[in-house]
C-alpha cells in the first residue's frame, strides 16, 4: 500500500505539473504564428536529444543491446502509416475545413506513449528505493515541462483549438498514470518488455521530430528568423542533454 501511494501521487504530479508550461503558454496566446514556429523548433530539439541522449541508450542498456534498434524502425514505419492515413483522412474531408494537421494527432499518440513510459520508469525506480524515485520523478517532471510548451506550440500551430489542446495534453499527462499502476501490476514480468516499449518511444521522437517539424523550420526563408530558429532547436537539444546528465546515475 504505501508503494502504491506513492508512485500514484508521483505519477499525477509528474503528469499534472507537466502541463503548467503549455498552460503558461495558453495564456500568452498573443504569441504569431512565427514565434510559435522558435518552440516548434525547441521541441524538435527536445524530441531528438531525448530520443538519442536518453530514452534509446537506456533501451540499449536495458534489452538485447543494439538488437533493440528494429523496434525504432517498427516504430517510424508505424507512426509514418499511420501519419499517412491521416493525411488520406484529412484530404477525404477537405470540405470541411479547419480540420488539424496530422502531426498534432502524432504528437498526441507519441506523447502519451513517452508518459507511460514515463509512469514504468517511475515504478520500477521506486520499487528499487524511495530516494531513486524521488530523484527520477524530479528529473521527469524537469524534462517534462520544457517538452510540454514544445507540444502545445505544436498543436496550436497544427490548428488545435486551445480548449481542446488543454484536453488533450490532460489526456495524454494521464497515461502517466496508466503507465504506472500496470507497471507496479506486472512488476514480474516488467522487465521483458521494457527495452522494447522504450526503444518504439524513441522511434516515435525521431519520426516526428525528422519528417514532420523540421520540414515546418525549413520553410523559414528570413534570414534572422531561421537563425533564431536554429538557435531554438539547439536549446531544445541542450536542455534536455543537460538534464539526461545532471540526473544520469
Amino acid at each position: 500500500m504505501p508503494n502504491f501511494i506513492l508512485i500514484t501521487a508521483a505519477a499525477l504530479a509528474t503528469g499534472l505539473l507537466s502541463l503548467t508550461g503549455g498552460v503558461i503558454l495558453l495564456h500568452l496566446r498573443r504569441l504569431g504564428p512565427h514565434n510559435l514556429r522558435y518552440l516548434v523548433s525547441f521541441a524538435a530539439g527536445a524530441m531528438l536529444s531525448a530520443a538519442f541522449l536518453d530514452i534509446l541508450p537506456e533501451a540499449i542498456s536495458a534489452g538485447d543491446g543494439a538488437g533493440n534498434l528494429v523496434y525504432v524502425l517498427y516504430a517510424m514505419v508505424f507512426f509514418f502509416l499511420t501519419e499517412k492515413f491521416l493525411l488520406w483522412h484529412h484530404h477525404s474531408h477537405e470540405h470541411a475545413g479547419g480540420e488539424p494537421h496530422p502531426v498534432g494527432f502524432l504528437v498526441i499518440v507519441g506523447d502519451s506513449l513517452h508518459n507511460f513510459l514515463d509512469g514504468i520508469t517511475i515504478t520500477v525506480t521506486f520499487l528499487v528505493s524511495l530516494p531513486l524515485g524521488l530523484v527520477t520523478t524530479a528529473a521527469i517532471i524537469f524534462h517534462e515541462i520544457p517538452q510540454e510548451i514544445g507540444d502545445f506550440a505544436i498543436l496550436l500551430d497544427a490548428g488545435f483549438a486551445r480548449l481542446r489542446v488543454l484536453w488533450w495534453n490532460l489526456f495524454s499527462s494521464l497515461a502517466t498514470l496508466v503507465g504506472a499502476w500496470l507497471a507496479l501490476f506486472f512488476a514480474d514480468s516488467l522487465s521483458l518488455i521494457n527495452s522494447q516499449l522504450l526503444s518504439l518511444a524513441a522511434g516515435s521522437f525521431i519520426y516526428i521530430a525528422a519528417a514532420d517539424l523540421i520540414p515546418q523550420i525549413h520553410r523559414e526563408t528570413d534570414t534572422r528568423r531561421m537563425t533564431y530558429q536554429a538557435l531554438a532547436l539547439c536549446l531544445g537539444m541542450g536542455l534536455i542533454g543537460l538534464l539526461v546528465k545532471f540526473f544520469a546515475e
